[in-house]
């Protein structure tokens, strides 16, 4: 008796206990050795300063800052570093251009 192939399967989706929310403002990478694609999904925000030197009154409440070093430019968080094979690569493109053209109706529908 040959067995019968389901027609249908169930996936049940489980976040990972080390699961985080990024918030992604760019990206860059390349190709690997290996022919993979590497990717590290940064943020972007503005310098924190190294330190803040405040004036200190008398009863020793914390002041008007008086002095602060804090670099100039912007810095790029580096969240997380991604390696995908070409096949993945192309499905999460599918995937992302679906969902653009998806907004991009939203959008064009409702005004």
């Amino acid at each position: 008796m040959e067995s019968e192939k389901p027609n249908k399967i169930k996936i049940i989706y489980k976040k990972a206990p080390n699961y985080r929310t990024y918030n992604i403002e760019g990206v860059v990478g390349g190709l690997t050795p290996k022919g993979k694609i590497f990717i590290d999904l940064f943020n972007e925000q503005y310098p924190v300063a190294e330190y803040v030197v405040h004036q200190l009154s008398k009863d020793g409440i914390l002041g008007k800052a008086v002095e602060k070093k804090i670099d100039d430019g912007i810095v790029r968080e580096i969240d997380c570093g991604i390696f995908l094979d070409i096949p993945t690569a192309i499905a999460i493109t599918d995937w992302l251009s679906a969902r653009i053209e998806e907004f991009k109706n939203k959008t064009a529908g409702g005004k």
